[in-house]
């Protein structure tokens, strides 16, 4: 589980969160996910900030669910930029709070999530796989700069106390 938590995107379909546990951490970042400022990664955000608490969590590898890929290329870079750019404001919120996570998550992305993969679509020529990676990894570097320059508060962003504008 602690290995699936420094990954850049971690899933969050199937999550269960005792309320409790919410309620530590002030639940959800509202910044963070579809439709909000930081398009994605409310997942990762979340089991961050648990674990900072000292929560603890299980992963169970035998669950699986199926996902009929309906994007076009197109909307798949488009999705990935935003993954990017999602991970690049939780990296700005851990950069802040827990330097040695930033790190590893940072590193996962740079090379598991980014260049190893941007190597292997040079390799087998597939175009469409380097431009998601190129979009995720472009993504994360804005999301980071622009998470930068956002307030945390209590482990959110504030939205109304931005630094800059959007």
């Amino acid at each position: 589980f602690f290995r699936l938590l420094s990954l850049p995107h971690a899933p969050g379909n199937n999550v269960l969160v005792r309320a409790s546990a919410l309620a530590v951490v002030g639940g959800w970042d509202e910044a963070m996910g579809v439709g909000a400022r930081f398009k994605s990664s409310p997942e990762t955000d979340l089991y961050d900030r648990l674990f900072a608490a000292g929560f603890t969590g299980r992963f169970e590898p035998s669950a699986h669910a199926r996902h009929d890929q309906w994007r076009s290329s197109r909307e798949l870079i488009e999705l990935d930029w935003r993954y990017g750019y999602g991970n690049g404001a939780r990296l700005a919120k851990l950069a802040r709070t827990d330097r040695r996570r930033a790190r590893r998550v940072a590193g996962e992305a740079a090379w598991g999530w980014g260049l190893r993969r941007l190597a292997d679509a040079a390799r087998y020529r597939h175009k469409t796989d380097a431009a998601r990676v190129t979009a995720r990894m472009t993504g994360t570097a804005v999301g980071f700069v622009r998470g930068l320059a956002t307030r945390v508060t209590d482990g959110h962003y504030d939205e109304r106390r931005a630094k800059t504008s959007s």
